[in-house]
């Protein structure tokens, strides 16, 4: 998923969620990475996407970083679209093994999921197909109860939306915003990414460059794909 952010942010950490035991809360699970990974700690620049940046903000929660990046996710499970939080009491009560088959629908479903051409397509198919039945099932219950916990006031949030994500909705407060991306910025729309995380990782004064980097992206975006 951040092959492309790889060339601005080379010494990326990406946890394998196959590593882990998708038992209890988001919070659970974030305790989970920290201990198993010592070089996660308040010297860490924490990030993620879509879930990974629910799992990202319980791990600042613990570490208390400088910084927390999210790209295309949310600071509560409020923030996702009404229709997909209207399945949550449905999905809760299916057995694991219904969430077999979904990674067979990885092709099709990649549209919703921000897909903008078949490579960004086959890219979220290979993410369906590596995601356990199990963990997808858990995951789906943790996100239904997912309670935030609070961050330190030395954490930093900076944000990067798509404006057309489908699933879950541009934030209100401060955010950087790309016009034309859905739900899965890091692949399709890379070269915003790339120059949004370079101002943040680069920014000597986080709200200083968390305004100005809001500024480039909407350019970027309101000049091409």
């Amino acid at each position: 998923m951040y092959d492309l952010q790889r060339t601005v942010v080379p010494d990326i950490v990406t946890p394998d969620w196959c590593d882990f035991v998708p038992v209890g809360s988001i919070s659970d699970f974030a305790r989970q990475i920290v201990e198993t990974l010592p070089s996660v700690s308040s010297a860490s620049t924490i990030g993620g996407s879509s879930f990974g940046g629910f799992v990202a903000w319980e791990i600042a929660a613990l570490v208390r970083p400088k910084k927390l990046i999210l790209l295309g996710s949310a600071s509560s499970p409020a923030a996702i679209r009404a229709y997909l939080r209207a399945l949550f009491p449905v999905a809760r009560l299916l057995p694991g093994a219904a969430f077999a088959a979904a990674p067979n629908f990885g092709l099709s479903a990649a549209p919703l999921f921000g897909a903008t051409d078949l490579n960004s397509a086959r890219v979220f198919a290979a993410m369906g197909r590596a995601a356990a039945p199990s963990f997808l099932s858990w995951a789906i219950r943790a996100i239904s109860g997912w309670a935030p916990s609070l961050l330190p006031s030395s954490t930093e949030v900076f944000r990067l939306h798509g404006m057309r994500d489908r699933l879950i909705r541009p934030p209100s407060e401060a955010c950087a915003l790309i016009a034309r991306a859905g739900h899965l910025p890091t692949i399709t729309h890379a070269r915003e990414v790339n120059r949004f995380l370079e101002s943040v990782m680069a920014g000597p004064d986080p709200g200083r460059a968390e305004q100005s980097t809001c500024a480039r992206v909407r350019d970027l975006a309101a000049r091409g794909p």
